[in-house]
C-alpha cells in the first residue's frame, strides 16, 4: 500500500494588515481535514487536499480540490484520492483581517484496499472563517457536512473540520509595474511552504508542509513534518544567485529526516540527505519550488539487504513573509 502522507500548515506571525479578496484573484492552497460519520459502523478519516480557485466575482470563487486521504474503520486501513469541484462566497468584514465564507460542492474519490477498488460520491456544504496576516497569506478553519454515496454499501452522513490556509494571487493594476524579484528573501524573513514529494525508485509519494527563517540573507534553517509515518525533517539552505533583480534563486540544502515507528516495538531512526533545487518568484512574496533530493536509507529497523537509497523530486511553493530591513 503506498504511503500517503498529509499534515496542516499554519501560519507564525500576526501582522496589522487587512485585505480580502478580488475578482480576477487566483486561490491557492490546502487543508488538512478529519471527517467522521453519523450513524453506522465507526469511521474517522485524516486527509490533505491542495486546492486551487478563480474569484469570478469580488466575492465568489470556483475551483478544484485535489487529496489523497489515510482512513482507518474498525475493520481495516485504507489509502486513496479525490477530485473536489467547488463554490465559495465570501463575506468580508469591513476594516478587519476577518473574512466569513460559505461553499458547496461536490467529489469523486477512490480507494483501494487488498488491490480491490471502491468509488464514492458525494455532495458537501458548509461554512468557515479566514484570518488574513497579510494582503496575500490567510489560515482558514472550516466546519461542514455531507451526504455519502459509495458503489459498495449504505448511503451516509458524514460531518467534517478543516484547518488549513489560502494563498491570493491578486490581479495585477496598473500601478504595479515593478519588476517581480526575489527581495523579500533577506536576513530574518519566514518561508511558509508546502510540496509534493515523489520518490523516483519506488511509488512512495509524500506531502510535506514546511518553514525556514533566513538567518542571513542567503542561509536559511528549517524544518517540515511529514506524516502518518512520524517523520521530522530539519534542513539547512543556502541561497545563491541576485538577491533583487532576479526572479530565480538557486538552493542548496541539507539535513536529516528523524522517523519513528510504532508497533510491537519502538523504533527510531535518523536518515541524512540533501537537495539542490531553486525558488521561483511569480510575486514579491510567493515562489515556485522545484528540487532534486538524495536521501541515504540507514534505517536499523530495515534488514542490510533491504536497505535502499532514495533519489526524490520536490515540486511546491512558498510564502515568504520578508523581515524588517
Amino acid at each position: 500500500m503506498k504511503s500517503l502522507l498529509f499534515s496542516a500548515l499554519f501560519g507564525l506571525l500576526f501582522l496589522s494588515l487587512s485585505a480580502q479578496p478580488t475578482k480576477g484573484a487566483w486561490m491557492l492552497g490546502g487543508d488538512a481535514r478529519f471527517q467522521s460519520n453519523i450513524g453506522g459502523n465507526s469511521f474517522n478519516a485524516l486527509s490533505l487536499s491542495p486546492r486551487v480557485g478563480y474569484f469570478v466575482s469580488d466575492r465568489l470563487a470556483l475551483g478544484m480540490g485535489l487529496g489523497l486521504a489515510v482512513l482507518n474503520t474498525e475493520f481495516a486501513n485504507y489509502d486513496g484520492g479525490n477530485v473536489s469541484p467547488f463554490a465559495r462566497y465570501y463575506f468580508p468584514l469591513k476594516k478587519s483581517k476577518l473574512s466569513f465564507l460559505l461553499e458547496t460542492g461536490g467529489s469523486f474519490s477512490t480507494i483501494t484496499i487488498g488491490g480491490e477498488t471502491t468509488n464514492t460520491w458525494r455532495v458537501q456544504a458548509g461554512g468557515g472563517i479566514n484570518y488574513f496576516l497579510t494582503p496575500e497569506f490567510a489560515l482558514e478553519g472550516m466546519l461542514g457536512a455531507g451526504r455519502v454515496f459509495p458503489t459498495a454499501g449504505d448511503h451516509f452522513t458524514e460531518t467534517d473540520f478543516r484547518l488549513g490556509f489560502q494563498v491570493y494571487l491578486h490581479r495585477k493594476s496598473s500601478d504595479d509595474d515593478a519588476p517581480i524579484g526575489s527581495g523579500a528573501l533577506r536576513k530574518r524573513s519566514l518561508l511558509l511552504g508546502v510540496a509534493r514529494t515523489l520518490t523516483l525508485n519506488s511509488d512512495n509519494q509524500r506531502f510535506e508542509p514546511a518553514f525556514s527563517y533566513m538567518l542571513s540573507d542567503r542561509l536559511a534553517v528549517g524544518a517540515a513534518i511529514t506524516l502518518p509515518i512520524n517523520e521530522f525533517r530539519p534542513h539547512l539552505r543556502y541561497f545563491t544567485g541576485s538577491e533583487n533583480a532576479s526572479r530565480l534563486r538557486p538552493f542548496l540544502g541539507a539535513g536529516s529526516s528523524f522517523i519513528w515507528e510504532y508497533g510491537e516495538s519502538d523504533q527510531f531512526n535518523i536518515t541524512p540527505f540533501a537537495d539542490a533545487g531553486v525558488l521561483y518568484f511569480i510575486s514579491p512574496n510567493i515562489a515556485l519550488e522545484g528540487a532534486l533530493q538524495y536521501q541515504a536509507d540507514f534505517r536499523a529497523f530495515r534488514p542490510a539487504s533491504d536497505l535502499t537509497s532514495n533519489l526524490m523530486a520536490r515540486v511546491g511553493f512558498q510564502y515568504v513573509l520578508p523581515g524588517k530591513r
